[in-house]
C-alpha cells in the first residue's frame, strides 16, 4: 500500500503543460487529472463537467484524492444546480447564493459543477458585491436602518426564524438567518445600537454562544435586462484556468 501511493503522487505531481483540456476522459480519471494540476500551478482551476450527476462524483473524488495525498492546495468548491429542468430544487436558491458568496472571497481556487450550474442566470457580480455588509458590534446598522435592508435585502418577514433567507423582529430583537451563514443570529438593540450578538439554534430558538460577526448578504437575484446577464462564470478569480 505504502508503495503503491508513492508511486501515484509521483504521477500526480508530475509537471504537466498547462493550461490544458482534456476530452474524452473517463469520469473516474477526471480526479487524478485535474489534483495533478492543482499540485503543479498556482492558478486556480474551474472543473466543469457535463452533468450533475457527475459534477458530484467529480468533487468527492477530489476530496478523497486531497485526504489521500495529505493536501492543504486544493480548497475545492462545489457549485451547486439551482434548477433540474424548469423546476427549481429545495433550498437551491439559498446554497447558490451562499456559494456565490465563497467565489467572492478567495477561500477557494477549485470550483467544481456541471455546464448548466455556470451557464444559468445568476444577479450580476457588482450587484452581489454592493448588497453585503458584516455586522459587528462596533460596525452595526441601527436597529431601523437594519429592518430596512431585511426588506430591501428580500429577506422573509416571519413570527420565528427556521430557514436561510428569513427574518423576524420582536421588540427590540431582530433574528436573522443569513444566506451567506450557516446559523442565524439574534440581534439585542438597546434602542437604535446594538447591544449584543449570539447565534441560536433554529429548531429550539435557544442561545447557543456569542457571536463577534454576522455576514448579511442579499437574496440577488438574476437581473431581467438582456444587456446585464450574469452567470457564474463571472464569479471566478480572474486567473482561472
Amino acid at each position: 500500500m505504502v508503495n503503491w501511493k508513492k508511486k501515484v503522487e509521483k504521477i500526480i505531481k508530475k509537471q504537466n503543460d498547462l493550461p490544458f483540456s482534456y476530452y474524452r476522459v473517463d469520469k473516474d480519471a477526471v480526479a487524478p487529472v485535474v489534483y495533478s494540476a492543482i499540485l503543479n500551478s498556482e492558478r486556480s482551476l474551474a472543473v466543469v463537467v457535463p452533468e450533475l450527476g457527475m459534477a458530484e462524483e467529480v468533487y468527492s473524488s477530489l476530496l478523497l484524492w486531497g485526504r489521500m495525498l495529505d493536501d492543504k492546495k486544493g480548497k475545492i468548491l462545489f457549485v451547486p444546480e439551482e434548477n433540474r429542468g424548469k423546476i427549481e430544487l429545495a433550498g437551491a436558491f439559498n446554497r447558490k447564493i451562499r456559494t456565490l458568496s465563497s467565489m467572492l472571497q478567495n477561500t477557494h481556487n477549485v470550483f467544481v459543477g456541471s455546464v448548466c450550474t455556470f451557464a444559468n442566470p445568476a444577479a450580476p457580480r457588482s450587484v452581489f458585491e454592493e448588497q453585503r455588509i458584516v455586522i459587528g458590534k462596533n460596525n452595526s446598522p441601527g436597529f431601523s436602518e437594519l429592518l430596512e435592508l431585511l426588506v430591501k435585502y428580500d429577506y422573509d418577514d416571519e413570527i420565528e426564524v427556521r430557514t436561510a433567507g428569513e427574518f423576524s423582529r420582536r421588540g427590540g430583537v431582530i433574528d436573522i438567518f443569513s444566506v451567506e451563514e450557516n446559523f442565524p443570529v439574534r440581534l439585542e438593540f438597546w434602542g437604535e445600537e446594538l447591544d449584543s450578538m449570539r447565534i441560536f439554534d433554529p429548531e429550539t430558538q435557544c442561545s447557543v454562544g456569542k457571536a463577534e460577526s454576522y455576514t448579511l448578504c442579499a437574496k440577488a437575484r438574476p437581473s431581467e435586462k438582456k444587456d446585464e446577464f450574469s452567470c457564474a462564470f463571472d464569479y471566478l478569480p480572474e486567473d482561472c484556468m
